[in-house]
């Protein structure tokens, strides 16, 4: 079904956004940058990028900036069929990219690198050893039941 309210376009762009980090994670690939594209009701297609401050595979880290993006690509009232991110400026190794500052969101929240990275990588195996639909964020209860006929739901994508 068409979004048509901002906490729902969020919310798929989040729970997309979750699948980008984990293939990321999987790969050991960081990326420089992010694209948000949106495909509305009347099928027109719109996209937008942004350049992150640091190379990262932490969801956490670029869903602040994809939430901005959404206002370059979306004004209230119109319908949304489809949302897509993907990670672009693709680099090396995770294992390379650390620091020791907690990143800055730009709006005053600050994300403790340790919390999210020990929060990404429980997920990831709580998901590799019970399945896709066994954990959840908040922010992915609302898209639960969309389907994307997308490769982005098939487990594989997952596996190395």
């Amino acid at each position: 079904s068409d979004l048509t309210d901002r906490a729902s376009i969020e919310a798929a762009i989040a729970t997309v956004s979750t699948k980008v980090g984990r293939r990321l994670r999987k790969n050991e690939r960081t990326c420089s940058g992010v694209v948000l594209k949106m495909r509305y009701a009347d099928r027109s297609v719109r996209s937008t990028t942004a350049k992150l401050s640091v190379p990262t595979d932490n969801e956490y880290d670029f869903l602040p900036l994809l939430d901005a993006l959404i206002d370059e690509l979306w004004e209230p009232g119109v319908s949304v069929r489809l949302d897509g991110v993907a990670a672009i400026h693709l680099d090396g190794d995770a294992s390379d990219q650390l620091s020791l500052f907690p990143a800055d969101h730009g709006d005053g929240s600050v994300i403790d690198p340790a919390w999210s990275e020990g929060l990404i990588h429980a997920s990831d195996a709580i998901r590799d050893r019970f399945g896709e639909d066994a954990i959840r964020f908040g922010h992915e209860i609302r898209t639960r039941y969309n389907t994307t006929g997308s490769s982005s739901k098939n487990p594989a994508d997952y596996r190395r």
